[in-house]
């Protein structure tokens, strides 16, 4: 009953873009995954960081407001994640934005696709820290994939390539 209820949201992340395709209500969302936050100092002397944009609207910002610092939570050398709460708080806001209007909510099955070439591919570490920031945002249930783009039909019907690999198997796939 749920699970016919929940949305089912692909996303794609890289360094440079975030996409999120909700397959259910055919929403999307194209955007850069950056944060622009205001820090400031809270009454016990603490370093407090709050979401001041997202996106487009953090990089037109910035140009406003010289003191917010941008942050990217998927840019780093050689790993998929850079900085795990940024990362986790970027996905959150996005997967929010994807469906704004939605009255009622119910955590949504995402399927996480990271874009790019790792050598050797995801360490396990890697593929947790995917699920944990996924869950962190608001999934019920999180699926990552590795391999190529995949298309909308692919999801619905749980027919994925042989050329890549899906950690887990998706409960609307029939055995």
């Amino acid at each position: 009953m749920l699970s016919a209820l929940s949305s089912l949201i692909y996303l794609k992340i890289s360094p440079e873009r975030i996409f999120l395709k909700n397959l259910k209500s055919g929403n999307t969302i194209s955007d850069f995954p950056i944060l622009a936050l205001n820090v400031s100092n809270n009454s016990n002397n603490k370093v407090q960081q709050t979401v001041y944009a997202v996106g487009k609207d953090a990089l037109q910002a910035k140009k406003e407001h010289q003191d917010l610092i941008l942050k990217n939570g998927f840019e780093h050398p050689r790993v998929v994640i850079g900085e795990f709460a940024i990362a986790e708080k970027t996905v959150q806001h996005f997967i929010r934005q994807l469906d704004k209007q939605a009255i009622f909510r119910i955590r949504p099955v995402v399927i996480l696709h990271p874009l790019g070439n790792y050598d050797g591919g995801l360490s396990s570490i890697e593929i947790n820290a995917l699920k944990e920031i996924a869950i962190g945002a608001g999934a019920r249930k999180v699926f990552i994939w590795q391999g190529r783009e995949l298309t909308d039909h692919e999801i619905k019907t749980g027919t994925f390539p042989l050329e890549g690999w899906l950690q887990g198997v998706p409960d609307w796939i029939k055995s």
